[in-house]
């Protein structure tokens, strides 16, 4: 065994432990393994080919995994003797920000050349250094934006479609089980046809999350913005949007998402008690759509609205290959 670097060497008594995780043969990446007190128990640099067993105490456990295809967490529980077989569906992409901070910084007045080991441990502890988060930390987002959306009016009007770019985004974030939720608007475009006016909309919310499970995250959010299309399609107004949204983590690539928002209108008379849909406010929409990251990086989602007495069907897409 060979060891280079500075820090703490972290040290697994096998005689005290019953239980094991089995890691499967194609995990690979480096893997740190934190318990519920935020000590690393495990950290290893694992490639696919073999599974790779890990004697553990029992007790719940955050798995982090980096490799070529980004950062994962999963959470673990062992509580019973025997093996465990690791479940690599279970693990759930997360931001850089939020990986695990290993190692210690070296000593300002050190000047010896760092080996590899050491800068990358001295990274670690800058990382920890600027986010000083729980390893139990989630974010689970599911943005529709830096795409396109085309709206048909269901209704004769003096255009023929409305065409956006920009797009939409909601996450649930903290630790579980109750977060924060936060949503956003954001898009400009035309409306296309006879008539062509200059389509705005802005907002942004925020609320409590739920975290239900490793899977399923609920938001509920309330916050301030505005809209509108000139040329006298839909004046100007001011609105406090109030949102419900669900997003399914059904793997780290692949994230379905559903809501609905009511908006309560203020400075724009012509467009007050314009939507069926909404049971209170002014307007109200309603989509459901799929993010998927990956190779192909990107969203799909269909929606429904109604602004002043008018619904407009709509399909959002974008990609980045």
């Amino acid at each position: 065994m060979h060891l280079s670097g500075t820090g703490d060497v972290v040290i697994t008594d096998l005689r005290s432990t019953e239980s094991a995780l089995v890691l499967p043969a194609a995990l690979r990446g480096r893997i740190t393994v934190i318990d519920r007190g935020g000590r690393v128990a495990v950290e290893l640099t694992k490639e696919a080919g073999e599974p790779l067993s890990l004697a553990l105490p029992n007790e719940t456990y955050s798995v982090h995994v980096e490799n070529a295809n980004g950062e994962f967490v999963a959470t673990v529980t062992l509580d019973r003797p025997g093996e465990l077989a690791f479940e690599q569906g279970a693990l759930r992409r997360v931001s850089p920000e939020q990986t695990v901070a290993r190692g210690v910084a070296r000593d300002a007045d050190e000047d010896t050349e760092p080996d590899e080991g050491e800068r990358a441990a001295d990274r670690g502890h800058e990382r920890h250094h600027h986010h000083h988060r729980s390893p139990w930390y989630r974010r689970v987002a599911a943005s529709f934006g830096e795409g396109i959306r085309v709206e048909r009016p269901d209704t004769p009007m003096n255009f023929d479609a409305l065409v956006t770019l920009g797009g939409t985004s909601r996450e649930v974030h903290g630790s579980p089980v109750i977060g924060v939720a936060e949503t956003g608007d954001l898009s400009l475009g035309l409306t296309l046809g006879h008539k062509v006016g200059f389509a705005y909309d802005m907002s942004f919310g925020i609320g409590p999350g739920i975290f239900l499970g490793d899977n399923l995250q609920l938001g509920a959010t309330i916050g301030f913005g505005f809209s509108g299309i000139t040329g006298d399609v839909l004046n100007f107004a001011w609105k406090v949007p109030t949102e419900g949204f669900v997003i399914l983590e059904l793997s780290p690539e692949l994230r379905p998402m559903a809501y609905f928002r009511q908006d309560y209108l203020f400075g724009a008379d012509s467009r007050k008690n314009g939507s069926k849909l909404a049971h209170w406010g002014d307007e109200a929409e309603a989509g459901a759509g799929l993010r998927f990251s990956g190779r192909l990086d990107g969203f799909v989602y269909g929606s429904v609205r109604e602004m002043a007495g008018v619904r407009y069907w709509g399909i959002g897409i974008g990609a980045i290959l």
